[in-house]
């Protein structure tokens, strides 16, 4: 059922798009998604620690006829009350009528649902970003704080950059540690030491260091 009465329905899987139904971790319903790009938005949007509910496929109508309707991607929630719309799009399918669309829709209706809305390309969802936030995930429904504080006990110990695999070595576990790790990331605690971790794939070779 649609989270919000302005969501709407998905449309049916067609040979240019397709269904990605996610669970949702905030209780409020299923994410249905019309492409895998949008799910793997919504993947990082999920992953975030300031996100209190979310839901997709909201519908903004600011003008006349069927010209006049966007339908946005996925709609946030965040802990501090701001509500953010995006639209999830390829760069090569971000053209003129959607910038003027979501331009309309700022200056003349955004705030009967919304405090923002923004784009969301390829340069956010990267592959990084994508896996960073699927092992963030995976990591928060295995939770285990002993490990973490176990953790926390052998970065202690580390130098002030290290390599994960020297990490996970010292911890004595690679399972448990790799997943302690990943929790200790997303806590803000330890942090990918590299020019560019939007776009750079964690790896056991990675380095890391204390946040």
């Amino acid at each position: 059922m649609p989270v919000s009465p302005a969501d709407r329905t998905v449309s049916s899987k067609s040979t240019s798009n397709c269904r990605v139904t996610l669970y949702n971790p905030y209780g409020t319903g299923p994410l249905y998604c019309e492409s895998l790009f949008e799910a793997y938005a919504a993947i990082i949007i999920m992953a975030r620690n300031d996100v209190a509910d979310m839901s997709c496929q909201y519908q903004v109508r600011f003008g006349d006829g069927d010209n006049g309707v966007h339908n946005f991607d996925i709609l946030v929630r965040y802990k501090n009350g701001l509500v953010k719309l995006f639209a999830v799009r390829p760069s090569i399918y971000v053209d003129e009528k959607l910038l003027a669309a979501i331009e309309d829709i700022r200056n003349y209706v955004l705030n009967q649902h919304a405090d923002e809305c923004e784009i969301l390309t390829e340069n956010v969802i990267t592959q990084a970003n994508v896996y960073r936030a699927g092992e963030i995930l995976r990591a928060r429904s295995l939770l285990n704080a002993e490990n973490c504080r176990r953790m926390t006990r052998t970065m202690a110990g580390m130098p002030g950059i290290y390599q994960v695999y020297e990490l996970l070595e010292s911890f004595g576990n690679l399972a448990s540690g790799w997943t302690a790790m990943w929790n200790l990331i997303d806590q803000g605690m330890l942090q990918h030491d590299c020019e560019d971790p939007d776009n750079m794939r964690l790896t056991h070779a990675s380095w890391l260091k204390c946040a």
